[in-house]
C-alpha cells in the first residue's frame, strides 16, 4: 500500500478494496458503475485507459515507424539478424526519430501499467474482453486508416465472428455454464 506523500493519497493500482479477481475493485468511497453492476467507475476508467492506450499504441506504431521505413518495429526482428540493419538505420540518430521512438516507448509502459491496473481492478473476464475489444477495434480502425487488409465479406464475417464468440465466451462465464 503506496500512500502518496502527506495527503494520504492511494496509488490507483493499490487501492484497499481491490479485488482483482472478481471485479470492482476500487477504494471503498468507489461507486457502481451502475445499479447492480460489480464493476466501479474506477475498475471503468482502467478498462477504457487499457484499451485506449492499446489502440493508440498500435495506431501510432503503424503511422510513426513505419513512414520512417524503420526495419526492426520490434525486438523479435532485431533479434533475427536485423541489428545491422537497425544501427545503420539513416534516421537513428534524428531528433524527430528519437522524439518518436521516446514516444512509443512511452505509450507501451502506459500500455503495461493500464494492464496491471485493469486486472487488479477488474477480474480475469474483464480483462479479456478488453483484450477482444481492442483487438476488434485495432482491426476496424486499421482498415478505415491503414487498408492493407481486403475490405470484404469473408473478412468482415471472420471478425465478426471472433467478436461474437468472445461475447457469448463472456456470458457462458458469468452464467457459469
Amino acid at each position: 500500500m503506496a500512500k502518496g506523500g502527506e495527503r494520504g493519497l492511494l496509488l490507483p493500482v493499490s487501492a484497499d478494496g481491490a479485488k482483482g479477481n472478481g471485479g470492482g475493485g476500487g477504494t471503498a468511497g468507489d461507486t457502481a458503475l451502475f445499479k447492480g453492476s460489480a464493476m466501479t467507475r474506477l475498475g471503468a476508467a482502467a478498462a477504457l485507459s487499457y484499451m485506449v492506450c492499446s489502440v493508440l499504441l498500435v495506431m501510432f506504431n503503424k503511422a510513426a515507424l513505419s513512414s520512417y521505413n524503420f526495419p526492426c518495429a520490434n525486438v523479435i526482428t532485431l533479434l533475427q539478424g536485423d541489428l545491422r540493419r537497425a544501427i545503420e538505420f539513416p534516421y537513428l540518430y534524428s531528433p524527430g526519430f528519437q522524439a518518436v521512438l521516446l514516444f512509443s516507448c512511452i505509450l507501451a509502459f502506459l500500455l503495461n501499467y493500464t494492464i496491471f491496473w485493469n486486472t487488479i481492478l477488474n477480474s480475469a473476464l474483464t480483462q479479456s474482453m478488453c483484450g477482444n475489444l481492442k483487438d476488434f477495434f485495432t482491426v476496424g480502425i486499421g482498415w478505415v486508416l491503414f487498408g492493407g487488409l481486403p475490405f470484404d465479406l469473408l473478412n468482415i464475417i471472420g471478425q465478426g465472428l471472433g467478436f461474437l464468440g468472445s461475447g457469448f465466451y463472456a456470458y457462458c462465464k458469468i452464467k457459469g455454464k
